[in-house]
């Protein structure tokens, strides 16, 4: 439990004196590509994405799924790739990632520290486009860095290229970089896929083509998570209707950043692109909180939820800049978002019923043996 709190208080620590730094100076607040540059070279950072690698990625038997992780990975260990890919229940880029660790005979954490990559890309792209990095690093933590990325490895890996292909629209690089990065995040996991269209609906003024790729969501969405057979996660949350524990409290987090972002739109959006990504993404959370009390099985919904998560990176990383709190307020508006998320990590690790899988966290650099 230490070290997630370790995690927590460095940027804790990274989220005061960056905020700080903007009111003594008097620096404009900036976000999206202007952000990007302004906090591109900043070695600070870097080193935290790389410290961030280790923790994630050579973790040992932390999050709920580790044994059929490595079920996976023994599965795969005797058979040709073109066999395990055929055969496996995974998407086929985890697999491949599984079936080459085995032909180098390495052990699970060169799988686990493969599939933090594309996570962390993403999360650190996604942070560095707002006005305070470390503040969104922070927010992060709880349920993003802590629970998702240590949990669910696939999905996690999925996200991260999901927030690239986010940030690639506010950078605004062509669509197809955003359906490259999701694409590549369907090889680790299928459920990405229905972010194509979503996404594509706040790129375009044609209502045919809207409501075209509307239907075309719904279709993915059914296929990707909701098909019997495509996945054995699928038998588990439709057919056993599986309620995922604390859905409710996680959709709901994702429900209250999206209300104010979309009661504040001119305070919060500060370019086109961060209109059209965001404010989608704000009718998202709140059609899944509406959503909810309808479907049986909770832990559908709280799956795709996970996808929206970054809403909450978004809003409260902003949110004092937004308000015009930069030199006076700064402290303030920084020790909120802290208490805030600090409550929220609290929470979860001291009474979240499945927290025992992640605590105590063991490392594979303190287990030498194990490697």
């Amino acid at each position: 439990m230490l070290v997630y709190w370790l995690i927590f208080a460095t940027f804790a620590l990274g989220a005061f004196s960056y905020a700080a730094k903007v009111a003594r100076l008097g620096a404009a607040p900036v976000s999206g590509g202007a952000a990007t540059i302004r906090n591109k070279g900043s070695f600070a950072l870097a080193l935290a994405a790389f410290a961030l690698l280790l923790v994630i990625g050579l973790r040992f038997r932390v999050g709920g799924d580790w044994g059929n992780y490595l079920g996976t990975l023994e599965s795969v260990a005797h058979v040709s790739l073109s066999y395990a890919v055929e055969n496996a229940a995974q998407e086929p880029g985890y697999i491949f990632i599984n079936w080459f660790t085995a032909r180098l005979g390495l052990g699970m954490w060169f799988v686990n520290l493969l599939s933090a990559l594309p996570f962390l890309y993403g999360l650190m792209r996604l942070a560095r486009q707002q006005p305070n990095p470390w503040l969104a690093l922070l927010v992060a933590t709880p349920f993003l860095i802590v629970v998702v990325a240590m949990g669910y490895t696939r999905q996690a890996a999925a996200l991260g290229c999901v927030m690239a292909g986010l940030s690639s629209i506010i950078d605004r690089r062509p669509i197809l970089h955003f359906i490259g990065w999701v694409l590549l995040g369907t090889l680790f996991h299928r459920t990405a896929l229905v972010f194509v269209p979503i996404m594509l609906i706040s790129s375009t003024r044609n209502k045919l083509v809207s409501y075209s790729l509307i239907v075309l969501s719904l279709v993915l969405a059914y296929y990707t998570v909701l098909g019997t057979g495509v996945d054995r996660y699928t038998r588990g949350y439709v057919r056993e209707e599986l309620t995922a524990a604390g859905a409710n409290i996680r959709v709901l987090m994702d429900v209250v950043p999206a209300i104010i972002v979309l009661l504040f739109q001119r305070r919060f959006f500060w370019s086109v692109e961060e209109r059209a990504v965001w404010r989608t993404y704000a009718i998202l959370c709140l059609v899944a909180g509406l959503a909810l009390p309808f479907i049986q099985s909770t832990a559908i919904i709280d799956r795709l939820a996970i996808y929206l998560i970054p809403i909450q990176i978004f809003t409260y990383a902003r949110i004092g800049y937004a308000f015009g709190l930069i030199q006076r307020g700064w402290l303030m508006w920084t020790a909120a978002v802290v208490l805030y998320s600090s409550a929220v990590l609290f929470v979860w690790l001291n009474y979240a019923i499945n927290a025992f899988a992640w605590v105590p966290y063991q490392n594979y650099l303190t287990q030498p043996d194990q490697l």
